[in-house]
């Protein structure tokens, strides 16, 4: 799916048949309340209850380019919540994220190569 094509909705029917889901789109990490973390899909957003509702049992790899992913927030009873949370939930055993600000062009360049890598049998590069 790409641009307009990528609908929570489409998102939804199309994860169970794919090992691999690469979300390259704004998302946002809420302090306050990190169960309204979100990644923005077109004509909407994809919340941390939708993502807990997504089936990824098939994911091999979920990749999240996007500034912060990866950050979240202890919870009560020491769990993390945050977007990696929900994908975890959902069924994938991986997760690329970011912990930072990221460079658009940049960061095309650098999931180029890594998907090359993976491709090419060569190891999986700490990131």
């Amino acid at each position: 799916m790409v641009e307009e094509d990528a609908t929570q909705g489409q998102l939804i029917n199309l994860v169970a048949d794919h090992d691999a889901l690469h979300l390259a789109s704004l998302a946002t990490f809420s302090e306050e309340n990190p169960a309204f973390s979100r990644v923005k899909m077109q004509g909407g957003w994809l919340t941390l209850d939708d993502i807990y509702n997504l089936d990824l049992d098939k994911s091999t790899l979920v990749t999240l380019s996007a500034c912060e992913t990866g950050v979240s927030s202890p919870n009560a009873g020491d769990e993390l919540v945050g977007l990696t949370r929900g994908f975890f939930y959902a069924g994938t055993p991986s997760l690329v994220v970011s912990l930072w600000k990221v460079n658009d062009e940049v960061t095309t360049v650098l999931m180029q190569e890594f998907y090359e890598r993976l491709r090419d049998g060569k190891p999986r590069p700490l990131l």
